[in-house]
């Protein structure tokens, strides 16, 4: 997004958010802005810089399949699998 849009975009979001909150309070709503653009940078940085998330290795799936646990083998990811077999020992050792 070029410099002149971005800068429409927030000068319009800015209206808005006085409107919401009344025109006597431009300060609350450069506060709301400076955390929207808080947020979006960091939303920018996990999607850039966090790895996409990895499928679950052969051996996770096959021991899902061996403790008798459901999921979707297209879907599942290492840490979903993980979270799934600790989740299952944990409960075996309870029962024993």
């Amino acid at each position: 997004m070029e410099t002149k849009e971005k800068i429409t975009e927030y000068a319009e979001l800015y209206k808005a958010i006085l409107k919401e909150v009344g025109d006597e309070s431009p300060g609350i709503a450069l506060t709301i802005i400076q955390e929207i653009g808080k947020d979006r940078r960091c939303r920018e940085i996990r999607e850039t810089q966090m790895p996409r998330q990895q499928r679950a290795t052969y051996k996770q799936i096959a021991f899902l399949r061996d403790l008798g646990i459901s999921f979707d083998e297209k879907a599942i990811t290492k840490r979903d699998a993980s979270v799934l077999i600790e989740q299952a020992k944990a409960q075996q050792s309870q029962e024993v």
